[in-house]
């Protein structure tokens, strides 16, 4: 009788790890590398700047508002990207995008180490802000739709966490002596590696569904949660959010974007993305060697570019270690108001300059050591939580949307940071950006919904539902 009643005690255990999904770690190392890859493209021209502008007789010179120019269209090409990179998401899927951006990357690398035109350099930068902007979001969608859900935010965190250390490597080559051309071979190399990588890994199985490839749908789900996981269910709700979602196409995925609850989540994050790239780390990123020259830092100015971006790093890596316990929006509620306040402490620095006060020259530092520790913190799930919270049906486009307005919004810091400068002084420049960099907490903790370990099907219902209480609630007043 005994033998008889211990016999099936096996089987819940047995269903028990069916259920537990297996990481892939294969995508997210190969999709680690381009993101790295692109790292690089954001931090190469603050780096190289004086070498540009001080350049050697008969070599490339510059101008301090032909660089402005240039960064501003690289953020130019993050905007254009949208109009050849939608079709072709929608078209190709996520993966062979990925790969069309990693080409054209290295095309621009090569464009840059090799031409002695201005021309064709400012055409280079604004190939590479397409590339970021056709490769990014082709990521982020791509980890977001294939990640476990109690695995997509430190799963999509690492790809923030990887283009951090690609800031580093421009600084890391200046330091060793190498000159901007030959930091630029360094990037194109580096953007090659992962081509193979990519080509191998399948498609994304949300977007297969949406294309009416089930078949290839669930073996790709299969894929990522392991052959010994248990899809059935998951697959199901993908199934049926399809159904209930239609095709997508490009046409309909413009007019599920403008359903009333879709509507206002991207109206929300279309405010919080453009004050987060005007007012957040960004200009900083971007202008790091200039400012501490402006802020007189006697330190070698790329060694301490190395520090700074190894905070970043330092954040990037916490927030995909903590965002697998914590839930998604305290971390980046935490580290978008420290920025805020890191902008204000920079705006302190310089005011207090003016009236001649000595020994703190720490602070301009210490604010953007704790500024870009911050964004590594908050803008990892920050990124994640843009393509969980809108549905399936017009993710792509979403996704792209976002990054456009982000765009939009760095072309205009950059266009009118050195007038902001002579208008406003540092002090008053930088505090205005701090001012602007407030505004995205405040939206995330009143007006968007928590991520963590809700499947993306169940987001979309929750999105729509919350839609409907907010109508009710007008109405009742």
């Amino acid at each position: 009788m005994a033998a008889k009643t211990d016999q099936p005690i096996a089987q819940p255990s047995m269903k028990k790890s069916l259920q537990q999904p297996r990481t892939k770690w294969w995508p997210i190392l190969v999709l680690s590398i381009v993101s790295i890859s692109e790292g690089t493209c954001v931090s190469f021209p603050g780096i190289v700047q004086p070498q540009l502008t001080k350049a050697a007789p008969g070599e490339l010179s510059l101008t301090t508002e032909e660089v402005s120019i240039l960064n501003s269209l690289f953020h130019m090409g993050l905007v254009m990207a949208a109009c050849p990179s939608l079709p072709l998401q929608t078209i190709m899927g996520q993966r062979i995008v990925i790969v069309l951006g990693i080409c054209l990357n290295v095309s621009a690398w090569l464009a840059i180490t090799l031409t002695k035109k201005i021309w064709v350099l400012c055409l280079a930068r604004f190939a590479q802000g397409m590339c970021l902007n056709t490769g990014g979001p082709s990521i982020t969608t791509y980890l977001v739709e294939t990640a476990h859900k109690n695995n997509r935010g430190w799963q999509t965190g690492t790809q923030y966490l990887s283009r951090s250390i690609g800031l580093l490597v421009p600084a890391i080559t200046t330091t060793a002596n190498l000159s901007w051309r030959q930091t630029g071979i360094v990037c194109c190399v580096l953007s090659l590696v992962p081509i193979i990588g990519i080509l191998l890994l399948p498609d994304s199985p949300r977007w297969l569904m949406t294309r009416g490839r089930n078949t290839e749908a669930q073996k790709a789900l299969k894929y990522f949660r392991g052959e010994c996981s248990e899809i059935e269910s998951e697959y199901k709700e993908i199934v049926s959010q399809a159904l209930k979602e239609g095709q997508g196409d490009i046409c309909h995925q413009t007019s599920m974007l403008f359903r009333a609850p879709t509507r206002r989540t991207l109206s929300l994050l279309f405010v919080t993305a453009s004050t987060i790239y005007f007012g957040g780390s960004n200009l900083v990123i971007t202008y790091m060697v200039p400012i501490m020259q402006r802020a007189k830092i006697t330190t070698d100015p790329y060694l301490t570019s190395i520090v700074f971006f190894l905070t970043r790093t330092l954040g990037a890596t916490m927030s995909v270690c903590l965002s697998h316990r914590l839930k998604r929006k305290p971390l980046i509620i935490v580290g978008l108001i420290s920025i805020s306040l890191s902008h204000g402490m920079i705006s302190l620095y310089f005011f207090l300059q003016r009236f001649g006060i000595s020994d703190i020259s720490w602070m301009p530092i210490a604010a953007i050591i704790i500024m870009l520790f911050s964004d590594g913190i908050g803008c990892t799930g920050y990124y994640t939580l843009e393509g969980e919270l809108l549905p399936l049906s017009c993710r792509t486009i979403g996704v792209l949307s976002l990054k456009c307005a982000g765009g939009m919004s760095a072309v205009l810091n950059m266009m009118t940071y050195e007038q902001t400068i002579v208008a406003l002084e540092m002090d008053g420049a930088f505090l205005l950006y701090g001012a602007l960099s407030a505004i995205a907490p405040f939206i995330i903790i009143f007006c968007l919904q928590e991520t963590h370990g809700v499947s993306l099907e169940e987001l979309t219902v929750s999105v729509s539902q919350n839609d409907n209480t907010v109508k009710t609630k007008t109405l009742n007043i």
